[in-house]
């Protein structure tokens, strides 16, 4: 519950850990089908992250605009099972209408050899569109 309304759980993607080894988008133009906002993001690791120092920032955009707050880490030293919590999720940038297109970004990415993991965002759903 955030606020008491509550929130839905909505998945961004499986990823493998070597596929995220770019600065830039790793999935695009997903349209959203209603009006909502936003309140967190976060990964679960299906398989350890492996590799001598791997490491990315993900974070989520909004029509192009990134999210402020949501950016998830994800390192070798991770287990599996393990949820890796965003960043604190705030300011307005967060709210989307039916059609904006979500993109999910990696950035400052070390080298994976392996691993894989979820990508989730909670959503509330709002009224109006």
């Amino acid at each position: 519950m955030t606020g008491g309304i509550e929130a839905e759980t909505i998945h961004l993607g499986a990823y493998n850990c070597t596929d995220v080894d770019i600065t830039g988008n790793i999935r695009t133009s997903v349209p959203m089908e209603y009006h909502g906002e936003i309140v967190a993001v976060y990964a679960q690791i299906t398989a350890a992250p492996a590799g001598s120092g791997g490491s990315v920032l993900l974070n989520v955009e909004l029509d192009g605009t990134n999210l402020t707050g949501g950016v998830v880490t994800i390192a070798t030293g991770d287990a599996m099972g393990d949820n890796k919590a965003g960043t604190a999720v705030t300011a307005s940038t967060a709210v989307f209408h039916r059609g904006t297109l979500l993109d999910v970004e990696a950035a400052s990415p070390t080298t994976f050899t392996g691993g894989s993991f979820d990508l989730y965002a909670r959503v509330i759903r709002k009224p109006g569109a």
